[in-house]
Formats: structure tokens, sequence, C-alpha cells
């Protein structure tokens, strides 16, 4: 077969470079009709929510947990108006670039299901708006417990709010202990009556050995795990060469540094009574040997602000530097940042001789009341729920043999802790030296909302409660 002519190869060429030209043009104009298709549909549609990041396990720990939302493109300021949380919570927003910071300002509900919407979302220059909308579940943290027992070892269990669950650490005679991040710090008492002070770990291992100033005794040990704090007062016997009586002393864990005396009143000296972390801070509220109360950091030395005198320091209101005193002649709220006081809020209702009491907010609260009938030598005790000066009965025994120890709440103020003693005239004292609690003490734990009883759980020393009960 003969070979194409020159002018036929010529045309066949030019036919194939004019195919592929065409074939060129559609594909670019097909891709440019999708590039401006999805410009458009941008456009139209407004930002969109790309991604979310939350450690949801933090959102019931502590107040301050976050919620980050990420749309995929710049975005204008977002304001708190533009949040709405279900079911309601407190919220403070930021708008960093394309992410929308959301901070939960109160501890979150356990076993609840929260959706976050964020509404009239659009970019910078931009008209079109989009919503956002974002759904999570909340679990419960596990609670630690002490139950003692005077004739073998004591245990401290990891539990939930069933009171279900197992021992993490076990020795004989413990006092008490804290949690900060993942450890236990844990004192007890050795045979000569001496506290001994222990960094546990909660992912196992073998307890390492806190040292103290001599040999002496631990007490009204507490935590800031926020800052991840340890304070404790530390008394030495009576005669030793070095004798320090019920000096406040803090350390931090995490590292090997001994503890260190807090010079609360400027001095070394200072004997102190009573006294709390300041919630969130490095700062320590004090009352003194002479009552004095007074607030300084424990870890930066400065001076110290003196709030008058007081007879026992309550706490403090829930996520507030505002401390609940009693004074000589009332309770009052003391703002620790300015020294401004005001009245604590007591319905009139109420009768009988009041206790001790654990804020739930601003104006809610709960607290022991006691009444003693003369005509038949009986004492009956209640818990009773304050809010907004209304108050409802959460909680109560008429059994001459029970006596409640002490109320505390959970972070979220969801459920109330009643530390009770049963059958004391029978089960009598474990009679350890240094914080004696009655045998067989439990904890009822107890729904605010339905007042209903969730557990009755064997020990005391919830991290709930921020000190020891006292007997």
């Amino acid at each position: 077969m003969a070979a194409p002519s020159g002018s036929r190869a010529t045309r066949l060429a030019a036919r194939r470079r004019s195919v592929f030209r065409r074939t060129l043009a559609a594909t670019i104009g097909a891709l440019l009709v999708i590039v401006v298709g999805a410009g458009a549909v941008g456009l139209l549609q407004g930002p969109q929510l790309a991604r979310a990041d939350i450690d949801v396990a933090s959102t019931v720990a502590d107040s301050g947990a976050r919620l980050i939302l990420y749309a995929d493109r710049p975005i204008r300021e977002v304001s708190a108006d533009d949040v709405t949380v279900t079911p309601a919570a407190p919220v403070t927003v930021q708008t960093e670039g394309t992410a929308i910071l959301i901070r939960f300002d109160a501890v979150l509900a356990y076993d609840t299901d929260y959706e976050v919407t964020v509404d009239d979302v659009r970019s910078p220059g931009s008209a079109p708006l989009s919503d956002f909308a974002y759904a999570f579940s909340t679990g419960e943290p596990p609670l630690y417990i002490l139950e003692r027992d005077d004739t073998g070892d004591d245990h401290i269990r990891r539990i939930d709010i069933a009171g279900e669950g197992e021992t993490v650490f076990a020795a004989p005679r413990i006092q008490q202990f804290e949690v900060v991040a993942d450890d236990l710090v844990v004192a007890t008492i050795t045979d000569e009556d001496h506290s001994q002070l222990f960094s546990v770990p909660l992912s196992g291992g073998e307890p390492t050995e806190i040292p103290l100033p001599g040999e002496g005794r631990v007490e009204q040990l507490q935590s800031s795990p926020r800052q991840f704090l340890v304070g404790f007062l530390y008394s030495q016997d009576a005669g030793t060469a070095t004798s320090i009586e019920s000096g406040l002393f803090v350390l931090r864990t995490k590292t090997d540094d001994p503890p260190v005396r807090v010079r609360a009143t400027g001095t070394e000296e200072t004997n102190v009574t009573q006294w709390s972390f300041v919630p969130s801070t490095t700062s320590v509220l004090v009352r003194t040997f002479d009552d004095e109360l007074v607030v300084a950091d424990a870890l930066v030395p400065g001076d110290p602000v003196l709030l008058g005198d007081a007879l026992f320091i309550h706490g403090f209101l829930v996520d507030e530097q505002t401390a609940i005193v009693e004074r000589i002649d009332a309770i009052v709220q003391v703002d620790l940042l300015t020294g401004e006081e005001s009245p604590f809020p007591v319905p009139p209702d109420l009768t009988g001789n009041p206790g001790e009491l654990a804020s739930l907010s601003g104006s809610a609260y709960v607290r022991i009341y006691s009444q003693y009938d003369a005509a038949s030598g009986s004492l009956s005790q209640s818990v009773e729920l304050v809010d907004d000066e209304t108050s409802r009965r959460l909680y109560a025994v008429d059994d001459v043999g029970t006596s409640i120890l002490q109320v505390c709440a959970s972070p979220n103020g969801q459920y109330i802790a009643v530390v009770e003693a049963r059958n004391r005239a029978e089960f009598g004292s474990d009679l350890y030296p240094i914080l004696p609690m009655p045998r067989g003490v439990s904890t009822v734990l107890i729904e605010r909302k339905s007042a209903e009883v969730a557990a009755t759980i064997a020990g005391f020393d919830l991290p709930w409660c921020a000190r020891p009960p006292t007997d």
C-alpha cells in the first residue's frame, strides 16, 4: 500500500491537533465551571464546620473546659450571645482566625447529652450566614473514698456514683488522702503515732515517701489540683529540738522539693488553727491561733492581707475567690480580691442549731441543722437546701444513735454527700491517734434535684470535701 502523500499527512496531523485543542478547551472549560461553581456555592452557603476538639472528661472534672469549633475559612468574631448550650451552661467565647473557643464556666452535669449551637457564623466581607452545631455526651469522673478497718489494712477505693469500684491503695492506719492529677497523696500513722506522707501513682507502682520536717503529726491535708499543690498543718512533739506547733506547709507534686513552711502572716512562726487553698490559685486562707483571718500566697513571699477576726472558715462560693466566713455575730461573704464584705443569705424559716455548710452557687448552699427536743432528750438532724433564701429538706435522721458529721457537694452541684455515723454507741471509735473516726462511718450520695439517695458507701474523705469530717 502506498504511503500517504505529503499533503494528506499534513491534513491528518492538522486534524489531530484540532481535535486535541477542542478536547483540551472542553476539559479546561469544565474545570472552570466546577471551580467557579464551587466558589459560588461556598460564597452562597457561608462558612462550614470543619472539625471540633474537646476533652469530654475535663468537662465534668473542673470548670474551664474548652470546646473548639474550627471553620473551613476565617470567620468574623462570635459573641457569647451567638452560642447556645443545651442543657444550659454558662460560657465564655473567643474567636481566633478559623477557631471559635467556647469555655465552659461551670462543671457540666454527669451522664448528660449536650448540644452546642453557634448562630450566624460569617466570613469577613461575606454576607451568607451559617449555623454550627456540635453534640457530645458526658460521663462521670471517678470518685475516691477511704474505708478504715482498725483490725487490718485500710483501703482507698476508686468508685462510681453507685459505689461500685476497686481498691487502689491499702495500708494500715490511713489518716486521709488527696487526689492530685494521676497521684494519691496519702497520710498514714506509724506504730509510734507519727505521721508519714506518701505519693502513690494511681496507675500502679510503689509509693514514694515525702520527707517531713521531722517526727510529728500531719493534720488538715488539702490540695489545689489545678496548681499541683498539697498542703497540711504540721506539729512536732513537744520538747523536740526544732519544735513546730501547727505550722502550715505546702509542696508541689511531681517534684523532689521538700515541703516549705508558709509565711502566712509574714513570719514562719504563724500557728494555724484552720486553713484552705483559695480555689484555682496558689493562695491560702488562714485562721490563726488568735482567730485572725489572713490570705497570703503560699509560694511567693509577700505582704499578707489581714481580713479581721473569724471563728470558722466554711468554704468558698463555687468558682469564685469569695470566702464564707463565720464572724462573732454573723456569717458573711468576703471577697478576697477587694476585701469587701456582704451578708450571707439565711432563710428566716429555718430553725435549729446550724452546722457545716457547702456552697452550690452564689445563692445556693446546703447546711446541717440540729434540733434538740428537751422534753424527750432526743436530737434530730437534717440537711437543708437553701436557694434564693428559700429552703427544702434533702435528708434527715432522727435516730438517737446516728450523727451527721459533714455535708459536701459535687463540683457541679448535682450530688450532695452526707457523711454520717450510725449506731455510735454500739460501734464506738477507731481510736486513731490522729483524726479518729466512728467505726462504720458511711457517705450517703443524694441527687440534688430529686432528693433521692443514689448510694450509701462505706467510708469518708471524698475529694468533693475540702477537709475531713470532724467527730
